[in-house]
């Protein structure tokens, strides 16, 4: 976790790909190289009802799924 609260979401290969918002309107969410500086690659995270949601707190933009399982590697 940053010490603003916010996450990254990264997957498990040598070079880190992150998950990076878009500043567009109508923009996807793709996976970049990490940058410790990119204000898009932040996300805060929350879960209701079981549904999870990411907000690029910079954006505004979400990102929302439901019915995630945790299973251990």
């Amino acid at each position: 976790m940053n010490a603003d609260g916010t996450v990254r979401l990264t997957d498990n290969c040598p070079q880190l790909l992150t998950l990076t918002a878009l500043s567009v309107s109508g923009g996807t969410v793709t996976a970049t190289p990490f940058d410790p500086t990119n204000v898009y690659q932040k996300w805060t995270v929350t879960k209701s009802n079981g549904t999870v949601r990411f907000v690029n707190p910079h954006t505004g933009r979400v990102m929302c799924t439901s019915g995630i399982a945790h299973t251990p590697w």
